[in-house]
């Protein structure tokens, strides 16, 4: 895939070294600042990434539309933006099935107590957000928790510094933090019965967790992502859906070069690809032409 046509998909402002600490992360260059893009190219876009789109929707959906282009022969008008190539377009890292796996980290490694999470991950192409972070709490007392536990070595401690020591315990308090939008907090009730619990819903989920304890001042955190699932007949059909408004703004009201190709091959193409593709060749050469001051 290619870099500046990758950079304006994403629409992010670059940094000196490569990012690495999400899946599909690739280069962006320290030049590039996010762009304040107008309503209609907001409008579009949203059809792709979804309304609140973060940062691993914008790298699986890139790539996903970057790749399509690829396979027709209209991948010369990326490499028309710019001939550098920064990875690889056979790369599979976003279809590993590990990477939409929960992942529990206890707050106390000396705890014993287990979590699991049961259920079925949520569909996040409407929306956008893919990452997901949720802290669990489970305490002797009833506190607002307004604030995230730091962990300590063996223990882990309130904002004061305050130490919480493991207890033992046969009923306590649960609070669920989401970390990431919609961002929520809250008190479910918790039933512990032969130390396993009742399901206890995380919010904005499909996925459930139950608890096995009966000890007390004890938390986790569960993180992950959820993985897009429209197909190019979904997204075609997203596209479909933009306002004719939209869709004279983005492709001209005089169709010059190359949006005159891009439109022609949108409108009457037999192929889903090559729609698929000129459509977001469109996007991202308007992209660029704001970019460049010429809207």
């Amino acid at each position: 895939m290619y870099n500046h046509a990758r950079t304006l998909l994403v629409n992010l402002t670059g940094e000196d070294s490569i990012y690495t600490d999400l899946p599909g992360d690739e280069l962006i260059p320290s030049t590039f600042t996010k762009l304040n893009l107008p309503r209609y190219i907001t409008a579009i876009r949203s059809k792709l990434f979804g309304a609140m789109p973060d940062r691993f929707m914008l790298n699986y959906r890139s790539a996903q539309l970057l790749k399509i282009i690829q396979s027709t022969r209209l991948r010369d008008y990326v490499t028309a933006l710019d001939n550098r190539i920064t990875y690889d377009v056979g790369n599979t890292t976003l279809y590993d099935s590990t990477i939409y796996t929960p992942t529990v980290v206890p707050f106390n490694p000396n705890q014993t107590a287990r979590l699991s999470v049961i259920g079925n991950s949520s569909i996040p192409d409407a929306h956008g957000q893919c990452g997901y972070v949720f802290q669990l709490y489970y305490l002797a007392e009833d506190l607002t928790i307004d604030y995230e536990l730091a962990e300590d070595g063996d223990t882990f401690v309130t904002e004061a510094g305050d130490p919480i020591a493991l207890e033992s315990i046969t009923s306590a308090y649960l609070t669920v933090k989401r970390l990431t939008p919609p961002v929520t907090q809250t008190k479910p009730v918790v039933n512990v019965v032969s130390g396993l619990s009742n399901v206890i819903d995380l919010p904005y989920s499909e996925y459930k967790v139950r608890l096995d304890t009966e000890q007390a001042n004890i938390g986790w955190t569960i993180k992950g992502f959820l993985q897009p699932q429209a197909s190019m007949l979904d997204l075609v059909t997203q596209l479909e859906a933009v306002t004719e408004q939209d869709k004279i703004k983005l492709f001209g009201v005089v169709k010059e070069e190359p949006f005159l190709t891009f439109y022609n091959c949108w409108q009457n193409h037999p192929n889903l690809n090559y729609r698929l593709a000129a459509f977001t060749l469109a996007l991202i050469y308007r992209t660029e032409a704001i970019r460049r001051g010429e809207q």
